[in-house]
């Protein structure tokens, strides 16, 4: 009887235990490996001889230093543009809603290398804005917009103002709008309102994204390294050319300790005011800035400081009669920002000429030609699209079990095992990078399909995971409950009744995890060599070796597929949506 008690309970657990072991084999052991090494000096000696020279150097610890600056930079300029973004999306029908977030999650799941490239278009002295500024008389000759912070930041917020939109998106949609409006009839002018109720409710939105923005900015180092010139080096690159130039594992593990603690400690002062779980779009409802007296006070002087400014230079009438008009205005403006570098990469793939510049000269498939009939590009597509197959399919069948798990069994720790299930996408990525190819290199997994397919695997898993936990907290239960009443077994239940009502949900998973893989430079760049290219490694190679419009033609191929399924996505939804 025990026994029987014991194997049933154990059973229920089961379907956890292959996302336990990607979590713990292929994420915390190589971690936990490479930041060891880091203790590891000369001769085998265990101590802290990595730590003073890295703080023994000022060129390191200025690196150290303009790493932070330009994360913090980059973070507060997104902020501050997704904010009245999605104050005015939130204010949108959903229907309306949704298409123009379209317009954000394209360039959003297009990847980093893409958007890279289209800066490159647009910045360098040949690029769109020089060719504008020069043609209109405003300026004699190009200017230097490339190899400089102004780029770097310029092309850095371009890529992550998208996931500070969808971050803060959910959390300002959930406002009751009934509130402001109550404060307003109780005599609170539009500023007092703005920033004693609207910014405080919606500030955790804020801060999730300020979080999320500046620890992904920590980790950057493809922007820095294709825009930004050798004062633009950020720690990300360090660390790659200790590993694959200088093969000095211990003083990378070293950088990658520091990188990884002031994520931790950013996320620890996140964690204890907000909580972690509100990183995945927990709506909070509560005073972001807490709800002492201080931050009340500041809110509250902040408020009367607008009014008063306002009312004296008559902002306050504008704003009151135009006020939803300049929030469209920039919303279209950001929109616009957001999609433009993408579309110019489209006339520049059918140019006749050689260089990555504008205006485009002509018109030529040449460019898609080389593309199709070169063995090592068509090589490198059918090892990505392999790949990323394999990907999704092992990321949803792992994910979804342990999503079941998870929302139908009751069990201690639950919290922990999310946690640390979606870490790989709050940690920095180079530094999973650099310790699974660390790791696979002792197993012999260096430049096969095995290793590829582990690698994007642990990328993979918690966007399934978070995709599945969604779709079945709002699944009805009584659903099975009724084949069961009717019997149904249980496993007929999952087939014939659960699995194709969740199939929308897995099929979006399926995507997103596949999107992950193919799209991914970090984790291929570390364990992909002569024998398996992906895509973006060949792309990331050909950025340094010799820029074509053939990366035009592969990027604007990339954006094609992804807007196109994206389209479709949101057609299904609505289609499903709409009364019958």
């Amino acid at each position: 009887m025990l026994g029987s008690k014991f194997r049933n309970r154990i059973g229920k657990f089961l379907p956890i235990v292959p996302l336990a072991l990607v979590v713990c084999i292929f994420f915390l052991y190589p971690v936990g490996s490479l930041l060891s090494l880091s203790f590891v000096g000369p001769g085998q000696a265990i101590g802290l001889d990595q730590y003073r020279q890295v703080f023994r150097s000022d060129v390191y610890v200025q690196l150290i230093v303009y790493t932070l600056y330009v994360s913090a930079a980059v973070t507060v300029v997104s902020v501050l543009i997704a904010y009245p973004v999605c104050v005015y999306l939130a204010r949108l029908p959903p229907a309306g809603r949704r298409k123009l977030v379209l317009f954000v999650l394209i360039p959003f799941w297009t990847s980093f290398l893409i958007r890279t490239f289209a800066w490159i278009a647009i910045l360098s002295r040949t690029g769109l804005i020089n060719d504008l500024l020069m043609s209109f008389s405003v300026t004699s000759g190009p200017l230097h917009l490339m190899y400089n912070s102004l780029g770097l930041i310029v092309g850095m917020v371009h890529a992550l103002l998208p996931l500070a939109i969808l971050t803060m998106l959910p959390v300002v949609c959930e406002i009751d709008p009934q509130l402001p409006k109550a404060g307003a009839v109780m005599g609170a002018g539009g500023s007092q309102v703005f920033w004693r109720i609207f910014f405080p409710l919606s500030f955790p939105g804020v801060s999730a994204a300020a979080v999320l923005v500046f620890v992904t900015s920590l980790g950057f180092f493809i922007t820095p390294a294709l825009l930004g010139g050798a004062s633009q080096t950020m720690i990300s690159q360090i660390i790659i050319r200790q590993v694959q130039e200088l093969v000095n594992w211990s003083f990378a593990g070293a950088l990658s300790v520091l990188l990884l603690a002031t994520t931790l400690l950013v996320l620890a002062v996140y964690g204890r005011v907000f909580g972690l779980a509100s990183l995945v779009g927990t709506p909070g409802g509560t005073v972001g800035m807490g709800t002492g007296t201080i931050g009340v006070r500041l809110l509250g002087a902040i408020g009367y400081i607008c009014d008063f400014v306002g009312r004296a230079l008559g902002l306050s009438l504008i704003f009151r009669r135009i006020g939803s008009r300049i929030l469209a205005t920039i919303t279209g403006l950001v929109m616009a920002f957001l999609m433009l570098p993408v579309l110019v990469l489209v006339p520049i793939s059918v140019t006749r000429t050689s260089l990555l510049a504008w205006p485009p000269v002509g018109f030529s498939w040449r460019w898609y030609e080389e593309l199709v009939t070169s063995g090592q590009w068509v090589g490198a597509a059918s090892a990505s699209l392999a790949i990323g197959f394999m990907v999704a399919a092992l990321a949803v069948i792992i994910g979804t079990a342990a999503a079941f798990v998870i929302i139908r069994v009751p069990f201690k720790g639950k919290g922990v095992l999310i946690s640390l299930a979606i870490a790989p996408l709050i940690i920095p990525r180079i530094i999973i990078g650099v310790a699974l190819m660390y790791f696979f290199a002792r197993l012999k997994l260096i430049d096969t399909y095995s290793g590829l397919i582990i690698g994007h695997l642990v990328l993979a898993v918690p966007y399934v995971l978070i995709t599945v936990l969604a779709v079945l907290r709002d699944y009805n239960i009584a659903l099975d409950h009724a084949a069961w009443t009717l019997g149904a077994r249980s496993i007929s239940t999952l087939r014939k009744v659960t699995l194709p009502l969740i199939r929308p949900g897995l099929l979006t998973a399926f995507a997103f995890a596949f999107i992950t893989s193919f799209d991914d430079v970090t984790i291929s760049m570390f364990l992909s060599g002569s024998n398996v290219v992906t895509l973006p490694k060949k792309m990331w190679l050909d950025a340094f070796l010799d820029i074509t419009p053939v990366l035009a033609a592969v990027s604007t191929i990339s954006v094609v597929l992804i807007s196109v399924f994206l389209v479709s996505t949101e057609l299904l939804r609505s289609r499903v949506a709409r009364p019958s």
